[in-house]
């Protein structure tokens, strides 16, 4: 019964850290995407900073 028990929470271990796995992956891909947004976002930017952000981008290689 025991080895059951032990089995089974292996199981749930392995399956916990596949989800994570997939999750990280998932969430990388998406930050790959759009990675300038995320870190203004979660820097707390505003949307407007956010454009402005993006036309400096564009001017940037010219210079």
């Amino acid at each position: 019964m025991l080895y059951i028990l032990k089995y089974l929470n292996t199981i749930k271990r392995i399956a916990q850290k596949a989800i994570l796995f997939l999750l990280k992956i998932a969430s990388v891909r998406i930050l790959t995407k759009r990675i300038g947004l995320k870190l203004l976002l979660v820097r707390g930017h505003t949307k407007q900073r956010l454009s402005a952000y993006k036309h400096e981008k564009d001017i940037k290689p010219f210079i």
